[in-house]
């Protein structure tokens, strides 16, 4: 835990505009955003900005024997980080953007359930809506999309566009109670197409 907290923090003091908090989120966080999806029955999992692996380390225990779970890193530093950390892992360093041929390079036609921890109130109005619409795209049609932010970000005009952005992709979103246990506290949002 001290490991990857002290990587995460350092990648956020090289570039803050790109990693978006200080610490890596919770693991009550990461159950939560876990609980909502049906590891029974899903198949494909794409998990896109994990970072050094926080939440990661929740939801690889829940992955069943007939299920594939990739990760889609774009920082080569997180990537480096989460193959040492992640023995047998498959780690993806790539953009988001791509979602749709990573999965078709690797034999899927969509997947079943994206996570994600992408610094969303960070990015541009373009970054957002390119990287939802290619979530969306990735997405097969009975999918489920998770995310999250921080409940600060409300107030900031990244996070309002995002709330809009959602809900220009997607006909269901729900938007989960605080999660007061995370630092900070945050909301994580469940859509589905």
């Amino acid at each position: 835990m001290l490991k990857e907290t002290v990587h995460f923090a350092l990648r956020f003091l090289e570039n803050p505009r790109s990693v978006g908090a200080i610490m890596p989120s919770g693991r009550t966080l990461g159950r939560k955003m876990a609980d909502v999806l049906d590891w029974e029955q899903t198949r494909t999992v794409l998990e896109i900005g994990p970072g050094s692996g926080a939440l990661t380390e929740v939801f690889l225990p829940r992955v069943k024997e007939n299920c594939s779970f990739l990760t889609i890193e774009i920082n080569p530093d997180f990537a480096a980080f989460l193959e040492s950390r992640f023995p047998g892992l498959e780690v993806v360093h790539d953009s988001v953007e791509n979602l749709s041929s990573i999965l078709h390079q690797r034999g899927f036609e969509k997947a079943d359930a994206i996570i994600s921890g992408l610094p969303w109130t960070i990015f541009t109005r373009t970054q957002q809506e390119n990287y939802l619409k290619a979530i969306r795209g990735a997405l097969g049609p009975a999918g489920v999309f998770v995310t999250y932010t921080y409940l600060h970000a409300f107030s900031l005009p990244g996070g309002r566009r995002f709330l809009r952005r959602l809900s220009d992709n997607f006909t269901q979103v729900v938007r989960s109670e605080p999660v007061w246990m995370n630092v900070p506290p945050a909301f994580y949002f469940t859509c589905r197409a």
